[in-house]
């Protein structure tokens, strides 16, 4: 009963929204997050599982439920992405009964995210084009972004390098706009590789060095991945 009351103050509490980062296949990865709540909510329900609160929570409760544990907080990050699948897929449903469109865009964008963990692009890409209609027609240009530098990622695993460096263009465009200097570099340096593997070297050194400006005003932990590799490519066009 304790856990019940707490998990639904906290499902009552829903404000902010955080934004994710994580590299996968050597591309920096963003995505917006619905909301940012106390570190015990993940825990809580985690520790609860899917199973526990359909059994001990009212159905809106439920639903409410499913809206948090999807935040990519310690707990989710753990769990393999099949299982990831299933509470994001829970979530879904919960977030569309709502009408919680931000949570419904978010939670598409991170069951693409997953189907990616697993090697399939293909239906990444099915749920990062659901979740950036809904970022547009919501107007959060931040998930925009998000959205379209994951669509990037996908087709670059599909090697189809040209339509990755279109997305990521476009993914460039918006955190310019926005004032998103991590998002900025991770797609100049996205792009880079992409201009690389096409066997452009000069647009992608071009591209790289831009990213590793970004990337060394802000402090990123990756400006020396970039740096070595700007090297290795300098030095082999000599």
């Amino acid at each position: 009963l304790r856990e019940y009351k707490h998990l639904t103050a906290m499902a009552n509490n829903v404000e902010q929204s955080v934004v994710l980062k994580h590299v996968k296949n050597n591309k920096e990865v963003t995505h917006a997050s619905m909301t940012e709540l106390p570190a015990a909510a993940p825990i809580i329900v985690g520790a609860m599982g899917l199973g526990a609160i359909k059994s001990v929570l009212p159905s809106v409760d439920q639903h409410k439920a499913m809206l948090l544990f999807p935040l990519e907080g310690d707990t989710l990050l753990r769990q393999h992405p099949r299982e990831k699948i299933l509470w994001l897929e829970a979530a879904l449903v919960a977030a569309r009964k709502l009408k919680h469109r931000e949570a419904e865009g978010n939670h598409l964008g991170n069951l693409g995210l997953a189907y990616a963990a697993l090697g399939d692009a293909r239906k990444a890409i099915e749920f990062y084009e659901l979740c950036l209609v809904i970022h547009r027609e919501i107007g959060d240009r931040r998930g925009e972004g998000a959205a379209l530098g994951n669509l990037g990622n996908a087709y670059s695993a599909l090697g189809q390098r040209k339509r990755a460096i279109e997305y990521y263009h476009q993914a460039l465009a918006i955190r310019q706009e926005i004032g998103d200097r991590r998002g900025e570099g991770n797609d100049l340096w996205n792009m880079a590789d992409e201009f690389d593997k096409l066997g452009d070297r000069a647009q992608a050194i071009v591209h790289a060095e831009a990213s590793l400006r970004i990337k060394e005003q802000i402090e990123d932990p990756h400006a020396e991945k970039v740096r070595k590799k700007l090297e290795e490519w300098r030095g082999e066009n000599r």
